[in-house]
């Protein structure tokens, strides 16, 4: 006859005790590994060309006015409308018919909603601040022709009487029209992550006090040197002048460390907005835009330096 094994109760216990161990311990997680440098160089390569093809291929910056997005709206096919609002913003205002809805801070973690890589892009927002930064994003991510509407952008649009359908936009159907590089995606995702609550907003009255302090910041114009000349500078003990059709080429002049604070200016807010956004892809972490760029400056009573002058 067969004799049954008998083991100490300790050993029992033991066991029992073992296999619920094994059963409850959570999984180490794995560290995820910092970029090498050969990644990066990889990164801010694409990001070099695809910046500055979108930079020499199109004109105004992307920059639309209202009639000529409602008579592009009437051609067939009409542009991809992409409303970058908050649910809460579009069910509030209203929205453009057609558009489809997707917030700044999840552009990249959507993609399956965008059309095909060569389908044109036409950006809007409540004010025209958000789908300014929504351009650069688009580009990295590899879609060539991205365009926003300018004039105070869907607050303008309904100024000037065009339609506006009431409510959010319904909820779109997936695409999956186009497949971003996931390293590309995976290193916009953090950069939208790492937005500040104010987008990166400066107004005149906040930089002005900064200059005044004396704090530690580098004020980067990106207007042309014509401009400059006609139009004067804001005056900075750290200052940077690169037209944006150079940024670019000359992005290499930029301050080494990236954690730097950066305010980015222009004439009017549009252009220093693109830089903005450019120069977070490439890893700035505290890049700021002057809100309304020279004009806002000038029209709040702060001064305007003219070379030779100082």
């Amino acid at each position: 006859m067969q004799r049954l094994a008998v083991y100490p109760a300790w050993s029992l216990a033991f066991a029992v005790w073992a296999l619920a161990a094994c059963a409850t311990a959570a999984p180490t997680p794995t560290p995820q590994p910092s970029p090498t440098a050969r990644q990066v160089e990889s990164l801010d390569a694409l990001l070099d060309q695809r910046f500055q093809s979108y930079l020499d291929g199109t004109r105004a910056y992307g920059a639309l006015g209202m009639a000529a997005v409602q008579d592009w709206l009437d051609d067939d096919p009409p542009p991809f409308i992409l409303d970058i609002r908050t649910q809460e913003e579009s069910e509030a205002t209203g929205h453009i018919a057609g558009a489809v809805r997707i917030p700044l801070q999840e552009l990249a973690g959507r993609t399956e909603l965008l059309p095909g890589f060569d389908t044109p892009i036409v950006t809007y927002c409540g004010g025209g601040w958000r789908c300014t930064m929504a351009v650069p994003v688009l580009v990295a991510m590899g879609w060539e022709s991205v365009y926003t509407l300018k004039d105070g952008s869907l607050t303008g649009w309904k100024l000037q009487g065009y339609p506006v359908e009431p409510g959010a936009p319904p909820e779109p159907p997936e695409l999956n029209a186009a497949l971003p590089d996931p390293q590309v995606l995976e290193h916009m995702q953090a950069v939208l992550a790492a937005l500040p609550e104010d987008d990166g907003a400066i107004k005149p009255k906040d930089l002005a006090q900064a200059l005044a302090e004396g704090g530690e910041l580098v004020l980067l114009d990106v207007r042309s040197l014509d401009e400059i000349q006609t139009k004067g500078y804001i005056h900075a003990d750290a200052q940077q002048r690169i037209p944006i059709d150079a940024l670019i080429a000359q992005r290499g002049s930029l301050p080494e460390d990236k954690s730097t604070r950066i305010v980015t200016y222009c004439g009017t807010g549009y252009r220093c907005l693109l830089a903005m956004m450019m120069l977070r892809a490439y890893g700035y972490t505290d890049v700021l835009n002057l809100v309304g760029g020279l004009e806002a400056w000038q029209a709040a009573g702060y001064p305007v330096a003219r070379i030779g002058s100082t």
